[in-house]
């Protein structure tokens, strides 16, 4: 009797078991679903929000791969792998793009053909004022500021002793703008856009500054969160005006400033949706983190040994492909729900003796 209740015991325990693996291995087959269903180029709303897992899908699908490589049949096993591959190639150019695209350019030692870009989202109900003032670091010669409300503008006043050169346009939601620099404004102008979403008008930054190599021109941008279908909407427009302003004409002045062309922002939009690859193409810029992996920027309160894994990166600095990339990394921003982004860059020598 009581061998009776011991096995059958141990068959509760192994059925037990085959349905909790059935139900991961099912888990994993419709996650496989979701990476490649994301990558559907269409518009809408719902693909562009599955679109921005993609390392998050890679990584889970992976590990999902080696677990049930010698359990599952063939067909999950395939399912996986095409999971794993769609997702991998979207994420690998992050981490294996050449960082200096220009094989024509040559690139001088000198330190006067350095530039160090800081993008920071710093939210707008963010108190930590002296923490980040603190934080920014010297070398910097353009910081791009994000969710500036009056309060910020009133104490960041200090930074003008560093940087001389200031735009701020404040806001008392969340979008705020204003652009600081070592380098003289040789001419700007505000792009407004119009959101019957936020019920206000939206700005962006389109500057040219001077430097000692020459102009260099800057837009700085912050489109509308995609929280609903009209929000995708209008996030949509904006990035397809703002591509339009970086491509500007088809003449030999427009391409030359194109060739020295920064975007800095928050685009509410990962790598990887279809909003963004057409905004780039369209642009002709490139992800200035492209060579030096994910570089995730949201959300900030995911611990740094796992950004990689959980994060998404929505901020970017965008440049022309002229602009060789030093480094980029993380700026932690306390207080923030992003990270920021600081990223020093080089000019080709040919470019500024051109200028």
């Amino acid at each position: 009797m009581e061998s009776e209740k011991a096995s059958e015991k141990g068959y509760s325990l192994r059925s037990l078991g085959r349905d909790f693996i059935g139900a991961v291995r099912l888990g994993y087959v419709i996650l496989a679903i979701i990476a490649v269903l994301s990558r559907l180029p269409v518009d809408s709303l719902y693909v562009d929000l599955l679109s921005h897992f993609q390392a998050q899908y890679f990584f889970l699908l992976l590990s999902g791969l080696l677990l049930f490589s010698f359990r599952a049949s063939r067909r999950v096993t395939l399912l996986l792998l095409c999971g794993v591959l769609s997702s991998g190639s979207m994420i690998a150019p992050l981490y294996f793009s050449d960082s200096s695209p220009c094989s024509t350019c040559e690139y001088s030692a000198s330190a006067g053909d350095r530039i160090t870009l800081l993008l920071a989202n710093v939210h707008a109900q963010n108190q930590h004022y002296r923490e980040f003032i603190d934080s920014v670091p010297t070398e910097t010669s353009i910081l791009g500021l994000l969710e500036i409300d009056p309060n910020w503008e009133r104490e960041l006043h200090v930074l003008r002793e560093h940087f001389p050169h200031v735009r701020s346009f404040p806001d008392r939601g969340f979008f705020g703008i204003a652009l600081y620099s070592k380098f003289p404004i040789e001419s700007l102008e505000v792009i407004e856009h119009p959101s019957k979403v936020a019920s206000k008008t939206l700005k962006s930054i389109s500057a040219v500054l001077r430097t000692p190599r020459g102009t260099l021109p800057i837009v700085l941008t912050h489109p509308y969160s995609p929280q609903s279908v009209r929000g995708y909407r209008w996030r949509n427009r904006q990035l397809k005006r703002i591509a339009k302003l970086v491509r500007g004409d088809e003449d030999e002045t427009a391409e030359k400033k194109r060739n020295r062309m920064i975007l800095m922002g928050d685009l509410n939009t990962s790598p990887w949706s279809s909003a963004y690859a057409n905004s780039i193409a369209e642009s002709g810029l490139r992800d200035a983190r492209n060579g030096f992996g994910l570089r995730a920027t949201w959300p900030a309160h995911v611990p740094s040994l796992y950004q990689a894994i959980l994060g998404v990166p929505i901020d970017y600095i965008l440049l022309a492909e002229d602009y060789a990339v030093e480094r980029i990394s993380v700026f932690p921003i306390k207080g923030s729900d992003h990270h920021g982004l600081l990223a020093e860059v080089r000019l080709p020598s040919a470019s500024a003796a051109a200028e």
